[in-house]
């Protein structure tokens, strides 16, 4: 599961309340969440950063005694929280960095939220996720945080599943696309294929269920390393990472298309040689993704096992392993690829040691810009 790594950190400042809260901060340019202890005692750290450089102390966190995710876009940054009562807060910052936690919802049957789909201010989706599977998605206002809307998802129930999880969503036009895990946890039957469901934003509906037999368990929910993108010109690509019986792969839906092309696939552990997951578009139809290394340490438990990678979607070609990295942990939680301020951001997460290196997506060397230490789990531009 996605907390399954031990965490270590180092102690921080536990005084995150002040008496006089100052105003939000104009000065706050990204927000940084972390995570330490091990199950079932995790603490999140969430704090506000000037910048990326050099070495972060998290002296003025706010401490949650609950496995926290961060999300953010269009400068608004949510934090949920794992276990019931599910919570989503909007947070901003002071200029110290000290969270303020503002208007938030809260989801009593839910346990996490597994993905947020943001298509603009007034308009956001995050699906959810409790014992078994919970079978709607809800719409929100991300400025007022208030549901505006809710989407049945009883219509592709299947019999003999008992646990349905809701992973990455996306939009693209009018429609949503999300991927979906049927069975795999907690006992019972398991469909062994890879499945998104589409749904009308207009009417709040779902529009079709599609699958792919080729690979299995679309499972990241894009919150760090994605597991569906839509490209610059419209185009989706899918990364599953496949199961005992099936490779891990990327599929494709062509722009104006609700369907996989049949056409298309790339088995990432033959291109690889190893399992791999999540995908994240660089440019020039290159995408990153995660290798597993060690087939016996495939959980992580014996430390960090994953190598990042390039794919060359165009040709189908591995451009292989970005060197100057070591073995990180790949659990989703652990590590990320992301563009922000106009650069390509690596989390390379150790065994009590994050550091944030710059890709550059031509020549794919790597430069280190933060450490922190324990694991960092999400970053997130606030403007």
């Amino acid at each position: 599961m996605l907390l399954s790594c031990v965490f270590i950190f180092s102690a921080c400042d536990k005084n995150t309340e002040e008496p006089n809260p100052t105003p939000e901060s104009k000065s706050i340019n990204y927000a940084i969440c972390a995570l330490a202890g091990s199950y079932p005692n995790y603490t999140s750290y969430i704090q506000g950063l000037k910048s990326l450089e050099g070495e972060v102390k998290l002296d003025k966190a706010k401490e949650i005694s609950r496995p926290a995710l961060l999300w953010g876009k269009g400068g608004q940054v949510f934090v949920s929280l794992f276990g019931k009562p599910l919570t989503l807060s909007k947070y901003t910052f002071q200029d110290n960095g000290l969270p303020i936690e503002g208007k938030q919802f809260v989801e009593p049957a839910a346990a996490t939220v597994p993905t947020i789909c943001y298509v603009d201010k007034h308009e956001a989706y995050a699906g959810l996720s409790g014992a078994g599977g919970l079978h709607h998605v809800i719409r929100f206002d991300p400025m007022t945080m208030e549901k505006t809307g809710e989407i049945s998802l009883e219509s592709i129930k299947k019999e003999g599943i008992t646990t349905v999880l809701q992973m990455q969503m996306v939009h693209r036009g009018d429609k949503l696309f999300m991927g979906l895990v049927y069975g795999g946890y907690g006992g019972g039957e398991v469909i062994d294929d890879a499945f998104v469901v589409v749904i009308d934003r207009k009417n709040l509906k779902v529009e079709k269920l599609i699958s792919d037999s080729r690979t299995s368990r679309i499972y990241t929910g894009g919150q760090t390393m994605s597991s569906i993108t839509v490209m610059p010109n419209g185009d989706i690509y899918v990364m599953a990472e496949g199961s005992e019986n099936k490779p891990s792969g990327i599929l494709r839906i062509l722009n104006g298309q609700t369907d996989f092309d049949k056409d298309y696939f790339i088995n990432l552990d033959k291109l690889m040689g190893s399992n791999c997951h999540g995908l994240e578009f660089i440019g020039d139809m290159k995408a990153v993704t995660l290798k597993s290394i060690d087939p016996e340490n495939a959980g992580e438990l014996k430390g960090p096992n994953h190598k990042y990678c390039v794919v060359d979607l165009k040709n189908k070609i591995s451009l292989g392993e970005i060197t100057g990295l070591p073995l990180v942990y790949g659990v989703p939680v652990c590590a990320f690829c992301k563009l922000i301020d106009g650069e390509y951001l690596l989390n390379a997460a150790e065994k009590d040691l994050s550091t944030v290196y710059k890709l550059d997506p031509n020549t794919l060397k790597v430069t280190p810009k933060m450490t922190i230490r324990g694991k960092l789990t999400g970053l997130v531009p606030v403007k």
